[in-house]
């Protein structure tokens, strides 16, 4: 099996569209982190919310649900093949 570099990323456009990408994903843990931290946190007491569950509740899940679409949206956006520029497996080295 052999490997190569990719090259099917083209023009400026595409690179900026991926570091793009690659800061957001690590901005994303920095902020969520933040967001978690007890004086964040704290803003929303244990008085009712939504439908009688604590506010800091509907807080916390809804963050976490905003993080996982977030990263999933992002993981789709650099997993294209445009991006995809580690190592490329070559197609014709593939096992039979």
């Amino acid at each position: 099996m052999t490997w190569k570099r990719a090259t099917t990323v083209s023009g400026a456009a595409s690179a900026s569209a991926i570091r793009k990408s690659r800061d957001i994903a690590m901005i994303i843990p920095v902020i969520f982190t933040l967001l978690i931290m007890p004086p964040m946190v704290h803003l929303f007491g244990s008085e009712p919310g939504l439908a009688g569950i604590p506010s800091i509740v509907v807080y916390l899940f809804g963050l976490w649900i905003l993080v996982v679409l977030l990263t999933a949206w992002n993981a789709r956006r650099l997993n294209t093949p445009e991006t995809n520029d580690p190592l490329v497996m070559n197609p014709q080295d593939s096992p039979p």
